[in-house]
């Protein structure tokens, strides 16, 4: 074997011995990190709950990443540590033994666990930003959700997807208020909210702009917390670089010469997304929420049309061709007996050519002519070479070879037979 089915075999290895599967669906993406970075523990409250191992002094959940402004979802987590896609985008956290763990959602058999893009609840209002320290600026705020505790998406949702979302990641005790027009999340009381270092706030531009929040997070001091409001969603306007994920525009460009060259293609192209900048405008109408469809296609229809340059051309339509017998089909089909082309006939044996010269042509043979005397016996035909029977020829090679060789066996046969009269008959 080579090094990669080496990897291969250690991966699949991995996976069947995986004590995150015992606890998480398979299905969940980024389980199989779990088991090299965190282990498991069992709490009578919780359950099974993973704790994150290497992780430094004061560490809590939500801190250490940056927000991206990802459609259709909004505002979505994105976190720095290897394992961190499982944690933040499913189940939920908890403050354990002065640790933090996350404690994943119920494993039903033949459900999917939902994605959501951050399980956090949202901090603000008019004085939070002024109790934080910031002064007259924006100020947002956010926290792990605990188990049991609901998860309101900031974009649109019907009742049925936040029931989902919601049951395939913790247990809900009052399924209840699903059914609700809106779900109530300030009248609520929050495990993780009183956690020292649970809540994170930034200012105004370090989320619009996707920059990383542990070298910009503000200390919450306790006075603070109940200063705050919990909110649906963090109600700001991202710009391009939320969009791009912090990362620096890239300046640089293919040459024109590979850019404006003319390409052949079998259907036409998508159009156009539309530009963020034209998205942007209609997003400071709601800032914090995602574009609905209805209103994704009012933009999109009242967005300037793309400059039209000949980049592509249409290419030609195939021709129909008949369709290809495989070797098999080909093989199963039965074909008419066809001559044998006269360089693979068999050449004849002296006296048999001789033979050949007496006797009749087949049409002949098959319509002979009346005799002149009809007393006259009509002439022994001389025995002509065999031919291959149609049904040999027409057999698959397979067939042919148990025909030959069943041939074989009464021809060996026979001359055994002979053999033993002959014996017979020298004893006599």
């Amino acid at each position: 074997m080579d090094p990669f089915d080496n990897w291969c075999e250690d991966r699949d290895r991995r996976e069947d011995r995986s004590e995150s599967a015992r606890y998480v669906s398979r299905d969940m993406p980024g389980y199989a990190d779990l088991d090299e970075y965190g282990g498991w523990r069992q709490y009578p409250d919780y359950g099974p709950v993973w704790f994150p191992r290497g992780v430094e002094v004061g560490w809590a959940p939500y801190h250490f990443g940056h927000w991206a402004w990802i459609a259709p979802w909004g505002w979505t987590w994105v976190d720095d540590a290897p394992w961190g896609y499982a944690p933040f985008h499913y189940g939920r956290w908890a403050f354990v033994a002065g640790a933090w763990g996350w404690v994943p959602g119920p494993v039903v058999v033949g459900v999917r666990p939902v994605y959501a893009p951050a399980l956090v609840a949202w901090v603000g209002g008019p004085r939070f930003g002024v109790a934080v320290g910031i002064g007259g600026g924006v100020a947002v705020g956010w926290f792990p959700l605990g188990p049991r505790e609901v998860f309101v998406p900031s974009y649109h949702y019907s009742a049925a997807y936040v029931e989902r979302v919601n049951v395939t990641n913790t247990v809900i005790v009052n399924r209840a208020v699903f059914r609700e027009r809106e779900i109530n999340v300030t009248n609520v009381t929050y495990v993780n909210r009183g956690v020292p270092g649970a809540m994170t706030a930034v200012s105004h531009e370090t989320i619009v702009t996707g920059r990383p929040v542990a070298a910009a997070a503000i200390r919450v001091r306790p006075e603070a917390l109940g200063q705050a409001t919990i909110v649906t969603h963090a109600a700001v306007v991202p710009e391009r670089a939320a969009v791009l994920g912090g990362r620096e525009v890239v300046r640089t460009a293919p040459p024109a010469v590979v850019v404006n060259r003319t390409v052949v293609t079998r259907t036409h192209p998508p159009d156009a997304p539309v530009s963020f900048e034209h998205q942007r405008t209609a997003l400071q109408a709601n800032p914090g929420r995602p574009l609905s469809a209805p209103a994704m296609n009012q933009v999109r229809s009242s967005a300037p049309a793309p400059v039209q340059r000949p980049m592509y051309r249409q290419a030609p339509a195939a021709p129909a061709q008949q369709p290809q017998m495989r070797q098999e089909e080909r093989r199963a089909t039965p074909q008419f007996q066809q001559p044998r082309p006269a360089e693979r006939q068999e050449q004849p044996r002296p006296q048999q050519q001789q033979q050949q010269q007496q006797q009749p042509r087949p049409m002949e043979r098959r319509n002979p002519p009346a005799p002149l005397q009809p007393q006259a016996q009509p002439q022994q035909q001389p025995q002509s070479q065999p031919q291959p029977r149609s049904v040999e020829r027409n057999m698959p090679p397979p067939q042919q070879r148990e025909q030959k060789q069943e041939d074989r066996r009464q021809e060996k046969q026979h001359r055994d037979e002979r053999r033993e009269k002959e014996k017979e008959k020298g004893k006599s």
